[in-house]
């Protein structure tokens, strides 16, 4: 019992400070804007949560469980034998095989140092370079296809059809490349209408006869040799292009609540201009490699006659009103007589015969009757204009806008490098050549901007906050920037797991980076700690052996604290179901990272305590040759 009150008292601070800096690192994930924001809340608050618990638990419930120890027996001597024989092997390993490591480190400090900054600047250069490409959701494969076709509106459905069959003609074609019907569980065809986009989404799908949607099921991942993002680039392929669409897309991924990968958002004054630049924008996207269903944004909308008075017309005494319901009253009729049968109410309709409002040669024999009662014709009182009507119109702050999207074949490209060089090349061009052009990034690139500036700025925070947090225990200014300055180190494991494991770097990798940081401290924490109180206990020892020395009495808890949390962590990251996905980057950051930590922490750690001594001997001795080298002045000497 006094055992587990004096372990709970020594150890009670510095596990409080540890799961409070761990709060801290949790915390900024609470304050990402946008949907990928609701996304991920959860993470951080159920980690809070447990961190809360756990803390009352480790203080007060856990002293109470150790305080009950078992009696020695056969049994519980039986039960600690592998203990016992781990713990002889690790205490072998720590004498044998770290201490000398941990010294020869500590002599050679500032190469020690050096090389940790070396690899630190390796896995910078490995993200900033492409090497491992960046995406902000990591693109995760369903197991369905979708394929939404749009055709300009007022399309026969006999042209919709035909579109329909060469899809599906297709589609067997890439079933057979695929391994047959065995890989194929069902297949959706729904002709005017679009198929995803359920629950909320489902207010913003488009219908009519020019639309057309085909749902392909697969059979579970593990029971076919094709992904579903191969299934529809083949899919595609066998397709090739169809003359006569605005648009067409190939959705196999799910999780994508940031819109497209690629959306410049084209504003002007000319709606004219407007959209020949969004059609010039979206020629040039196909050109680059990897970018896919490509919409430019325009659509043709219904064809209609434009009428306007002739000179003639207007001299005769006609208005637009009276042109406009003259012809309504032609081709769609005009009411005559109501009559009453029983309780049903007969509207009689006078209009042209259905043989002569079939043809448009009827405007060119039609007559108009001005206020005056004369009769004058349609060509001469008129001109009819081909044109089409807008189905939709889109501003943003007043202004009218299209929006350019496409999609990025993650194997093939990346969207942050199609972004940057429509940026740098295509996006200046396109204002030179259309003036008073506008433009900006929408879709995933604004979300991205949005959520790594808001997790920047909170990361920033936190790390202020986790500094005052560290500088309570050490009561120190310059311990806290020891322990801090080890967090960083832990890219380096992040970069390194996700090369090993074949995922890309995505804002949840980046999740799982701020997350580690609490986990750094942590063991440097307890490291410093015992630094500390070894030095209070015998100040005049050598300061090299002391550092050595407590590197080995919390080489054990750092290490088992690596290893737990490592191997906790693998079967999320070894998971292959769907559900699972969206985690396992941020699974990645912290295992492999925790991991890399941990030599950090054991190696470099000790080297910087000991260089920022050395700086702080060579400051102390720098002042006192300062001191002694200063001339005595006149009242000194009198004082002397």
């Amino acid at each position: 019992l006094e055992a587990a009150i004096a372990g709970a008292r020594q150890i009670a601070g510095p596990i409080t400070f540890a799961v409070l800096t761990n709060i801290v690192a949790f915390a900024p994930m609470l304050f990402v804007p946008g949907a990928s924001g609701k996304l991920f809340m959860q993470i951080p608050a159920v980690a809070i949560s447990v961190f809360i618990v756990s803390l009352i638990e480790s203080i007060f419930i856990l002293p109470a469980h150790l305080s009950h120890a078992p009696r020695p027996s056969v049994f519980w001597r039986i039960l600690g034998e592998p203990s016992k024989v781990f713990g002889r092997g690790l205490r072998w390993f720590i004498d044998r095989g770290y201490a000398p490591i941990v010294a020869f480190a500590t002599r050679h400090r500032y190469t020690t140092i050096a090389s940790g900054l070396g690899l630190l600047t390796i896995a910078l250069a490995v993200l900033v370079g492409g090497k491992l490409p960046f995406t902000f959701l990591p693109k995760i494969d369903a197991d369905f296809v979708l394929v939404n076709v749009r055709l300009p509106l007022g399309t026969p459905a006999e042209r919709t059809v035909s579109v329909q069959e060469r899809l599906l003609s297709s589609m067997a074609k890439t079933v057979d490349e695929s391994g047959g019907s065995s890989v194929v569980e069902s297949v959706y065809v729904i002709l005017g209408g679009q198929v995803g986009g359920f629950g909320p989404m489902a207010s913003m799908r488009s219908s009519g006869g020019n639309i057309l949607g085909v749902q392909l099921e697969l059979v579970p991942e593990g029971d076919r040799n094709i992904s579903a993002a191969d299934f529809a680039r083949r899919w595609r392929e066998n397709t090739g292009d169809i003359a006569g669409i605005e648009n067409i897309s190939f959705n196999s991924d799910i999780g994508n609540t940031t819109g497209a990968a690629v959306d410049v958002q084209l504003s002007h004054r000319d709606t004219s201009i407007l959209d020949a630049a969004s059609i010039d924008l979206a020629g040039r996207l196909k050109g680059f490699e990897g970018v896919k269903d490509i919409d430019s944004g325009v659509t043709l909308g219904k064809p209609q006659f434009n009428l306007e008075l002739t000179p003639e017309g207007r001299s005769a005494g006609l208005t637009s009103t009276d042109l406009a319901r003259q012809t309504r009253s032609y081709f769609y009729g005009t009411e005559a007589l109501r009559q009453q049968r029983g309780r049903n109410e007969v509207r009689v309709m006078v209009r042209l015969p259905e043989d002569e409002r079939e043809t448009l040669h009827t405007l060119d024999t039609m007559m108009l009757r001005t206020p005056s009662g004369v009769e004058i014709p349609f060509q001469e009182a008129a001109f009819a204009e081909e044109g089409r009507a807008y189905t939709r119109i889109r501003r943003t702050d007043g202004r009218r806008v299209n929006s350019v999207t496409a999609d990025i074949d993650t194997k093939i490209a990346n969207g942050n490098v199609v972004a940057a060089s429509l940026q740098s090349t295509v996006l200046p061009d396109l204002v030179e050549r259309f003036p008073g052009l506008t433009w900006s990034f929408e879709g995933e690139q604004s979300d991205q901007a949005d959520s790594l500036e808001s997790l920047g700025t909170g990361f920033l925070a936190a790390m202020f906050v986790i500094y005052a947090l560290l500088a309570i225990p050490f009561r120190s200014w310059v311990q806290p920037l020891v322990v801090m300055i080890a967090i960083p180190f832990g890219i380096i494991g992040a970069v390194i797991g996700h090369l090993v494991m074949g995922y890309g770097f995505s804002i949840i990798s980046i999740f799982g980076i701020v997350a580690l940081s609490g986990v750094v401290v942590n063991d440097s924490l307890v490291l410093l700690v015992t630094i500390n109180e070894m030095r209070r206990k015998n100040p005049r020892r050598n300061l090299l052996q002391v550092v050595c020395e407590a590197g080995c009495r919390r080489f054990r808890p750092i290490l088992l604290t690596s290893v737990t949390t490592f191997f906790g962590l693998m079967p999320m990251v070894l998971e292959t179901s769907v559900q699972a996905r969206f985690l396992i980057p941020m699974a990645i950051s912290i295992a492999f990272g925790v991991m890399f930590a941990t030599v950090i922490i054991l190696l470099i750690v000790p080297s910087l305590y000991l260089a920022v001594e050395d700086i702080k001997s060579w400051a102390a001795w720098i002042l006192q040759k300062e001191e002694r080298d200063e001339p005595a002045s006149p009242t000194n000497t009198r004082a002397a």
